[in-house]
């Protein structure tokens, strides 16, 4: 019996110890590298964390500890408020849960083309990500992941889950339109007429169709600017949504001539921007594009005091300044006369071209003058012939009856 009982409470002792094996064998290990903590599995590295004091743009890296990094994982990012871009390497396939939730400085993203899942509410409370450009290969999107922000519960009538203005870039009939559809964003098709975007100086661009869309500006900019007429040898014809959002050190801007759309909330959040003059060509003009920045504490677009629009009559500077209530300064009214010169004779040229009804009017008056002039003279003439036809007639008859002295018959009595 006392055999038995060794035996069993060898057994159970072994059993025990094999239990514990799994946990500590197979238990990963976590290793850091720069800012960073990843853990290796299956030959591939998975982020895990990172240092909160990380700042300014980061390149997430290709390998780590010689492993390809394929996946950014939950809460990774989480709360690195002072990250203001970041770049996904092509090795990552997979964004996780919350993986850059709360980097509320964040302004720029660029998803590397192997990427396929962007994990629930990814990029949540990234109220300053203002556009991103999803690649073909996502195919899977999760809730609230791009574009919502959580609004306080003591913000009278608010309070719970928003999604603000933003702009996907991404491609026909994947995940990135079907998510821009559901969640209030603004989705702009990349198709094969759409060159990739690039940089020139404060601005983002990208050309489409020969022309250049301004899709953003770097917030650090500051004073006066002027949009110059062509970005990478292309006219610039829109300014995009929330193109300059935010840009709040901007205190004036030019727009060129050619520019004839300018996108929702463009200018939204300029706060030292008090005057814009808005072509006459401009002939769309989106909501909160000019005058407004957006009140976080009562969550909603608020006017900026004194501001003004400087534009033509009857063009779209002049709607939106009325349906905005903004102050709007007249320009002149815009006639088409500077296009249509060369079809079209002007006023001074149809003088020349056409005589004018006073000129008619003269003209004819002249004519008239002359006719007279002419007829007074012949019937002068006329009566003047008239006269000299009678003395003739009258002084003939007066020699006939002019008193003949007698025929002499040879006597004179």
């Amino acid at each position: 019996m006392l055999k038995i009982k060794k035996i069993l409470g060898i057994t159970l002792s072994i059993l025990l110890i094999l239990s514990a094996v799994p946990v500590f064998a197979f238990a990963e290990t976590e290793y850091t590298s720069g800012y960073l903590t990843y853990t290796v599995s299956n030959g591939k590295a998975t982020i895990t964390d990172c240092k909160t004091s990380i700042s300014g743009s980061y390149t997430i890296p290709d390998t780590l500890g010689g492993y390809p990094v394929t996946e950014i994982g939950e809460n990774a990012f989480y709360n690195c408020t002072s990250l203001t871009g970041v770049t996904i390497s092509d090795s990552v396939t997979t964004i996780g849960f919350s993986a850059f939730s709360n980097c509320e400085s964040l302004t720029s993203v660029t998803i590397g083309d192997s990427v396929t899942e962007i994990g629930e509410s990814a990029f949540f409370n990234c109220e300053l990500l203002k556009s991103i450009t999803i690649p073909a290969g996502v195919t899977s999107i999760g809730y609230r992941s791009i574009g919502w922000v959580y609004v306080p519960a003591d913000v009278e009538g608010y309070g719970g889950y928003t999604y603000i203005a933003y702009t996907i870039y991404g491609y026909e009939g994947t995940a990135a339109e079907t998510y821009a559809n559901e969640n209030g964003g603004t989705f702009v098709a990349i198709n094969e007429s759409t060159e990739q975007v690039s940089q020139d100086g404060y601005l983002n661009y990208e050309i489409e169709n020969g022309e250049a869309t301004i899709i953003g500006c770097d917030t650090s900019i500051s004073g006066a600017y002027s949009i110059p007429n062509t970005l990478g040898g292309y006219p610039v014809t829109t300014i995009g949504n929330i193109a300059f959002w935010n840009c709040k050190s901007l205190t004036s801007i030019t727009i060129p001539d050619n520019v004839t759309v300018i996108g929702r909330c463009a200018f939204d959040g300029c706060t030292s921007l008090t005057s814009v003059t808005i072509p006459a060509g401009v002939t769309s003009i989106g909501e909160y594009a000019f005058g407004y920045d957006f009140d976080y504490t009562f969550w909603e677009y608020v006017l900026i005091d004194g501001f003004t629009i400087y534009g033509y009559d009857n063009t779209a500077a002049e709607n939106y300044a009325s349906e905005n209530g903004i102050t709007f300064i007249s320009l002149g009214e815009y006639a088409e006369a500077e296009e249509t010169t060369t079809e079209e004779p002007t006023a001074e040229e149809s003088v020349s071209e056409e005589p004018s009804s006073q000129a008619v009017s003269d003209n004819g008056s002249s004519g008239t003058f002359i006719y007279i002039l002419i007829a007074a003279i012949i019937g002068m003439l006329v009566i003047a012939a008239v006269i000299v036809v009678i003395v003739l007639v009258v002084t003939k008859n007066n020699r006939n009856k002019t008193p003949q002295p007698p025929k002499y018959n040879g006597t004179y009595n």
